[in-house]
């Protein structure tokens, strides 16, 4: 039997946070994609939703081998993310604006995650380098991104 509550450890509470921190980038690409057509940035996105899913993925299986599952990114958090990028793509759709909105979002998620990691006490070398691993994937996403910014 599976222990839903993945705060229990430090680690498992890590590690969850480092799976929504991935499942929201994730999501986040999704809402995105159906606004462009540029062909790069779409690449880009799409290379974006891969490194997420595999983050999103290892942090599962870690979790897992403690005996826990991540929590799940509620529905309503889902909607309201769906329903901040429509709003914010209502008058504009153009390449330059979605970038800077999914930079803005792996900014917030670098911040997030610095944070988580700053106050983890005597950390696991293995959590503590997924946890890195989010916070470079956002810093390469950004570094990526900036190309479409005018």
């Amino acid at each position: 039997m599976q222990n839903t509550n993945s705060q229990k450890t430090p680690e498992a509470s890590v590690l969850n946070s480092i799976y929504r921190g991935a499942r929201i980038g994730r999501e986040s690409v999704a809402n995105i994609l159906p606004k462009t057509e540029h062909p790069g940035f779409r690449d880009d996105l799409r290379t974006q939703e891969g490194e997420y899913d595999a983050i999103c993925k290892e942090a599962a299986n870690r979790l897992a081998e403690m005996g826990n599952t991540p929590d799940p990114i509620e529905d309503m958090k889902k909607m309201t993310m769906k329903a901040a990028v429509n709003m914010n793509t209502l008058m504009n759709c153009d390449t330059s604006h979605l970038a800077d909105i999914m930079i803005r979002g792996s900014t917030m998620g670098i911040t997030n995650m610095t944070k988580i990691l700053n106050g983890y006490q005597n950390p696991d070398p293995q959590v503590a380098g997924l946890a890195q691993k989010l916070i470079t994937t956002e810093q390469q996403n950004i570094e990526r991104l900036k190309v479409y910014l005018q």
